[in-house]
């Protein structure tokens, strides 16, 4: 039977690497999934939120002269809870309407000129540990830079789903797991049946000649039922044994 649990451990460490990896490349594959619907969404909402906006920079006015610039930017928060702030900022880069009552002075200053260079629709998306942060700017006619539309998103909930889906994919393959290490089990018992009863005919073969040595008078009486199979026979091993003990005493007793 060592044979067997030792290639079903063999087997069971190889399908765990291998579903191991399937788990990680699926997760990851998720993660990624969502993080690009979410950012595409926070995309749509920014572009959105700009109109009100574009329309005042169109008329050559700064972005801070919007006086219900706070109740448009609570509304589109109220489109889901995830999202933490929304800030707009103006050609310098100072925020100049938040949902948020603190917020910072100004925004990264590489974020106004890379969100320019990427254009409207392609818009700005940076992925931090603790949020997504996707932009939109706002031109005016002259496709100047008037300001922009940054949108915090936290990555809480969405960091909950990933877990959720690696947990569930966890899960299911530990189930896979077993039910092939059962089936695995018992089909290796029945391929390597004859393989067990042939090793085990010769193990005890070997177990009646090492224990004669010790309690000759209970081994003597002791049954010995052949095992031939696979081209091997436990009464044949048996003989070979005691012919070389035989010899062994021979050569040792011969005198040098």
């Amino acid at each position: 039977m060592a044979i067997v649990w030792r290639i079903l451990v063999a087997i069971g460490a190889i399908n765990f690497i291998v579903l191991f990896i399937f788990v990680s490349i699926a997760t990851l594959q998720f993660d990624t999934i969502l993080s690009g619907l979410i950012q595409e969404r926070l995309v749509v909402i920014a572009d959105r939120v700009r109109v009100p906006f574009a329309a005042v920079a169109n008329l050559g006015l700064p972005l801070s002269t919007v006086r219900n610039a706070r109740a448009i930017l609570e509304d589109a928060r109220q489109d889901d809870s995830n999202i933490e702030h929304i800030h707009v900022y103006g050609q310098d880069g100072a925020i100049v309407h938040s949902t948020s009552r603190t917020p910072s002075a100004t925004l990264s200053q590489t974020w106004p000129a890379e969100l320019h260079s990427k254009g409207i629709k392609e818009g700005l998306r940076i992925e931090t540990e603790n949020a997504f942060i996707v932009g939109a700017d706002i031109t005016s006619p002259t496709q100047e830079l008037s300001g922009g539309i940054v949108i915090v998103y936290s990555k809480s909930q969405a960091r909950t789903q990933v877990l959720a889906t690696a947990a569930s994919l966890g899960l299911t393959a530990g189930l896979v797991l077993a039910g092939m290490l059962f089936f695995g089990w018992g089909v290796l018992r029945i391929a390597l049946s004859e393989h067990v009863r042939v090793f085990g005919g010769i193990l005890a073969a070997y177990d009646r000649f090492e224990r004669q040595f010790w309690r000759s008078s209970m081994v003597d009486h002791e049954g010995d039922t052949p095992i031939s199979g696979l081209g091997v026979s436990s009464s044949t091993f048996d003989s070979l044994l005691k012919q070389s003990e035989t010899r062994y005493i021979d050569r040792r007793d011969k005198p040098f």
